[in-house]
């Protein structure tokens, strides 16, 4: 599955302090066809938390043979603003820390592609923990749902390539999106045009 489009961004967005670096990109067209796996988060705005618990990381991005997280934070107005990880991981020989990836996605196809160890050519365990503030890149999720695909990079094994140990997990921000000044004074417009309308 190629990626249509894809912005480089990482770079240029914040980290927490002491925290490992990671690559983030937009991304347009990504298909999710993997084994779903439901977790239950509270609906709405906030932090939805998603645990990596005996999840891993098996083919390609798009691959049916890898693992999806669904979360339904119910139909609204919301969008995604925030990712942030803490993780304990491990590669498993000849794949590389820098192979497991992840995409977090809308229903759409748009979200993102997250590779927590940028660099990293080693096997074996490693760890990482930051957040990234996704204002700049941020993605609509109206329909309420958010899928996060486990994938891998080169897919060297034909077996899984990487894995997470229970308390690994992986937070979003979600918030309600709020009309920009212009919608309201749009909206302000259409009201004014609706009593005249009635008055006459």
């Amino acid at each position: 599955m190629t990626i249509r489009t894809m912005i480089c961004a990482a770079g240029a967005l914040t980290m927490l302090a002491g925290t490992a670096s990671a690559d983030v990109v937009s991304a347009t067209g990504l298909s999710v066809n993997g084994t779903q796996i439901n977790q239950a988060v509270a609906p709405g705005a906030g932090v939805k938390v998603a645990s990596l618990q005996d999840i891993r990381h098996f083919a390609a991005q798009g691959s049916g043979s890898n693992k999806v997280i669904k979360l339904d934070i119910g139909a609204g107005n919301f969008e995604v603003t925030g990712l942030s990880w803490d993780l304990s991981s491990w590669a498993f020989t000849p794949a590389a820390l820098s192979d497991m990836k992840f995409s977090i996605v809308n229903s759409s196809g748009d979200g993102i592609t997250f590779t927590p160890y940028p660099g990293n050519g080693a096997s074996g365990a490693g760890s990482t923990s930051g957040s990234i503030n996704l204002n700049a890149l941020s993605f609509d999720v109206t329909d309420g749902m958010i899928f996060i695909e486990l994938w891998t990079a080169r897919n060297l094994i034909a077996g899984p390539e990487g894995s997470h140990t229970s308390d690994s997990i992986l937070e979003l921000d979600v918030s309600r999106v709020v009309p920009a000044p212009g919608s309201f004074a749009l909206m302000g417009l259409g009201g004014l045009a609706v009593a005249r309308r009635r008055r006459r």
